[in-house]
């Protein structure tokens, strides 16, 4: 089901990022196995239509970068995240 994903993964890791053409490099074949990975499991895995499973699959990426983001953030500046003093 996931034949031919071990090549583009090895190239994928071996890719230098010292300069943009690999970057760009790493960044179009992740988005291959990205777009690979969601048609396959569009065979496996059926939702309904529904509003609700669209705004989920909409906010979901967004509420993920900012779980992310802040806890790098409050990771980084370890002052911030403690409570105000009144």
């Amino acid at each position: 089901m996931f034949v031919g994903w071990a090549m583009p993964t090895l190239l994928l890791l071996q890719l230098n990022m010292n300069n943009q053409i690999g970057f760009i490099a790493k960044l179009l074949i992740a988005s291959w196995i990205l777009s690979v990975m969601i048609k396959q499991i569009d065979k496996v895995l059926v939702l309904a239509p529904t509003s609700f499973n669209a705004l989920v699959i909409v906010f979901a990426p967004c509420l993920l970068m900012l779980l992310f983001l802040s806890w790098r953030y409050f990771q980084e500046n370890p002052q911030k995240s403690s409570t105000i003093d009144n």
